[in-house]
């Protein structure tokens, strides 16, 4: 009786919380789990490329205050201050490249999915 009753159980399909129905495949996982995991993937892209706007927008206000400042005062501050600000532009301008390019290659592929 026992294992007439584990046999039914591997024979049953099984619901998940969402309503799709779970298929066995033959490597052993299922395409309802495959499709869920998709999804947290999706929405796991879709909230990194949320974040990589805020900080890009945030660096990209930096710099431009940063260079603002320079444009500004570098007649009035000291030389090693206004070198100091203008490596300061070079490696933000270089991260806001940089995540702009993260970005990019994030919603190329949230486009593919």
């Amino acid at each position: 009786m026992l294992g007439m009753e584990s046999s039914r159980c591997g024979d049953l399909s099984m619901l998940i919380g969402n309503g799709h129905e779970l298929q066995s495949n033959p490597a052993g996982t299922t395409k309802g789990a495959l499709l869920d995991n998709a999804r947290v993937q999706k929405r796991s892209h879709q909230g990194r490329a949320g974040l990589l706007k805020v900080v890009l927008a945030l660096v990209v206000a930096i710099d431009a205050s940063l260079i603002a400042w320079l444009a500004q005062s570098y007649q009035t501050t000291s030389r090693i201050l206004a070198v100091f600000g203008f490596v300061g532009v070079v490696f933000i301008s270089a991260a806001v490249v940089w995540i702009n390019r993260a970005a990019m290659r994030l919603f190329n592929l949230l486009e593919e999915e």
